[in-house]
């Protein structure tokens, strides 16, 4: 039986983190889900989320009182697809492992991408910390 692989990938607003899931669905047929959608259910139930979920937010705040909710999706989109992405500016550097820790039969590969600081004006998103290549 081979794992089921969750795919996160993470970063700032408007790097292309949606363009690359939309990508991968493309040209793999990789389901993905932002995590604007599972916010926004959460936000829904969970006031407290709404109140971190403010202008100017605290990415770091917002991602840690998304994690719960973020685990119970991974868990879920492992159970209904063999690979999955889930993407997101909240999705935090933690995550990857801390998924691992409670998901140990899925496989969690992360990717997150970031501006660069050259002043060259650049075609698409500096790649960041990724754990598997991804398509170009």
């Amino acid at each position: 039986m081979t794992a089921h692989i969750i795919y996160l990938v993470g970063g700032p607003p408007r790097v292309g983190k949606s363009s690359l899931a939309q990508r991968m669905l493309a040209a793999d047929g990789i389901p993905w889900l932002p995590t604007d959608v599972i916010r926004t259910v959460v936000r829904r139930m969970a006031p407290e989320v709404d109140a971190v979920d403010q202008d100017p937010v605290d990415a770091a705040a917002l991602a840690e009182i998304m994690y719960p909710h973020t685990e119970q999706a991974v868990e879920v989109c492992a159970e209904e697809a063999d690979q999955f992405l889930i993407e997101g500016f909240e999705l935090a550097p933690s995550y990857p492992s801390r998924l691992r820790t409670a998901l140990g039969q899925t496989e969690i590969r992360a990717c997150f991408l970031g501006h660069s600081s050259s002043r060259t004006v650049q075609s698409r998103p500096a790649l960041g910390r990724c754990s598997r290549p991804v398509h170009a």
